[in-house]
């Protein structure tokens, strides 16, 4: 018998797989059981956990996938189809560089010791998984959300560009980044800025995988975006009252529209609102009081003075059976209700705008702050803005205040004293000198 021959039947013999399980002796307090992964090559056994969890009752052994067709196991499930598709990936990277397949070998190369072939969806699960442990630490919901629906959709151009379930982060290219943007544009026909911010979420995985050396240059380096110009709507004075001024028979608006208002006087968002207790209410020693909160969105801590109509709002709302049971200040719904019924309030008091409960924070800002003479470093402390570029994006003047702009400056220079403007002409001249 031959070299190659020995070769040929030492390669016939080898025998190689993998099984996902779980340890039910092992449950964790929230009554879930961690998931293992044990690796098996020519009869030698590596066994590691994958840092997923699941419901002992909702485990499938035999399918080694959770039961249930809820957001959370789906989610798993296709984290262990990629899981998966990188062993054998690591498998076959080891049979071509004719290195060892061992079952420690795949473990080190799962278990991040290296990585040099790693997917696109698996590195961005990993990283979207770091997210979901740090809520309320380092993200906010909202956040993890942006990064799970770029990964849903990057999963899905994948699929249907390339035909598989993930390809090599080494692949991410120019060709790859306009491809995906095309994707967005016509198959989800996602806007401009919508297709800009799910690639910029995109852009932060392969920026660490840069950092990981799994990229040797930035394929977004000759890629250039900007964001569309978006004019938001906010109400005008007249606006604002007809709304505040206007008492609706069906609970439903009354209360929406009674939250609205109060978003309107003290320019707080939605998200805010709605996780708003009386611990975020404080008195001074005048009997001022206060909304102090850490903003979600920025981690800014926030202490805003509360209006007269802001009080009177809470006032009305303490004995509510919502606020009651939940411990909130105000009865809040579903943001996809409060705007569904911000609409009806604007149609049945003759507006015709788009107004979502954010317009509450623009109106905050330009009708509330701006046209009554708040300077603009107040109004962006209210909102909680480091960025006062940002404040000025939030805060507009309509044309009525423009003109009594207009004539508080023709009553100061006066063109019918020749005298006094020509003087006025020299002093804004002077600055040129």
């Amino acid at each position: 018998m031959d070299i190659l021959t020995i070769k040929f039947n030492a390669m016939e013999r080898m025998t190689f797989n993998h099984l996902f399980y779980i340890k039910k002796a092992r449950l964790l307090k929230n009554g879930k059981t961690p998931i293992f992964l044990r690796i098996t090559a020519n009869g030698i056994r590596a066994e590691l956990s994958i840092h997923r969890t699941v419901q002992p009752d909702l485990w499938n052994q035999e399918r080694q996938s959770s039961n249930g067709k809820s957001s959370d196991a789906e989610e798993l499930n296709d984290y262990l189809k990629s899981l998966e598709l990188r062993i054998y990936r690591h498998k076959q990277y080891l049979e071509e560089k004719n290195l060892p397949v061992t079952a420690n070998a795949i473990k080190n190369m799962l278990s991040g010791t290296t990585k040099e072939n790693a997917g696109i969806v698996e590195l961005f699960s990993e990283h979207n998984q770091k997210c979901k442990e740090l809520l309320g630490i380092d993200y906010a919901p909202a956040t993890l959300t942006r990064y799970e629906t770029t990964l849903k959709h990057l999963k899905e151009f994948i699929k249907q560009k390339y035909h598989v379930q993930d390809k090599s982060i080494k692949t991410v290219d120019y060709e790859f980044i306009k491809e995906f943007e095309h994707y967005l544009k016509t198959k989800r026909k996602c806007g401009n800025n919508s297709t800009i911010k799910y690639i910029r979420n995109f852009r932060k995985i392969v920026r660490e995988a840069i950092k990981n050396d799994l990229l040797q240059k930035d394929p977004f380096i000759h890629i250039k975006y900007s964001l569309d110009t978006v004019e938001r709507e906010y109400l005008t004075h007249p606006e604002l009252m007809l709304i505040l001024k206007k008492d609706f028979d069906i609970d439903r608006l009354q209360h929406v529209k009674d939250i609205f208002i109060f978003s309107c006087f003290t320019g707080l968002a939605y998200a805010e609102v709605k996780t708003l207790t009386r611990d975020n209410i404080k008195i001074d020693m005048e009997g001022t009081k206060w909304i102090e909160i850490i903003r979600r969105k920025t981690g800014r801590s926030v202490r805003i003075p509360m209006p007269d109509m802001a009080v009177t709002l809470l006032d009305k709302y303490k004995n509510h059976p919502f606020c009651v049971t939940h411990s909130k200040l105000l009865p809040v719904l579903s943001n996809q209700k409060m705007n569904a019924y911000l609409k009806e309030i604007a149609d049945v008091c003759g507006i015709r705008k788009k107004i979502t409960y954010h317009s509450a924070r623009h109106t905050f800002a330009s009708t509330v702050c701006l046209a009554n003479g708040v300077p603009l470093e107040i109004t962006q402390s209210n909102l909680g803005h480091s960025n006062p570029m940002m404040t000025q994006h939030y805060a507009k003047v309509g044309d009525p205040y423009k003109k009594s702009y207009l004539k508080v400056l023709n009553s100061k220079y006066s063109t019918s004293d020749k005298d006094k403007s020509s003087e006025n002409l020299q002093f804004l001249g002077s600055g040129s000198k």
